[in-house]
């Protein structure tokens, strides 16, 4: 569950995991915080609190609305759920989604294993 602030831009090289750990965007991203202005947060942060989401309380930058964002495949459609405090607060289908999470999604399926429909 990403945070829902974050706009993924591209994928992070290697990086200092090894193995990866699971996450959910399948990689790790690069990108931008849009919790209040734009800005590229330290990579460090980055990797263990944009693209893992829940950073309530360890983000200077964190936003109250929501704390995460999960996808899922409802047979073919991908789908989105924004979450607070482990439970969700909004979902639907992502064409519906908020910008950010839409870019998400995008982001989520570049990275999907093979045999996952093609969308956004």
């Amino acid at each position: 569950m990403p945070c829902p602030y974050f706009l993924p831009l591209r994928p992070f090289g290697p990086g200092p995991w090894d193995p990866p750990p699971r996450l959910p965007l399948n990689d790790a991203w690069q990108g931008e915080c849009h919790a209040a202005e734009p800005f590229e947060p330290l990579e460090s942060e980055q990797r263990e609190l944009c693209n893992s989401g829940y950073a309530r309380g360890q983000c200077p930058h964190f936003s109250e609305n929501a704390d995460a964002v999960r996808f899922s495949y409802v047979g073919e459609d991908l789908i989105y759920i924004l979450e607070k405090d482990h439970a969700p607060i909004e979902h639907g289908p992502v064409e519906r989604a908020p910008a950010l999470v839409q870019a998400q999604a995008r982001a989520f399926v570049q990275s999907s294993p093979q045999g996952r429909p093609n969308r956004p």
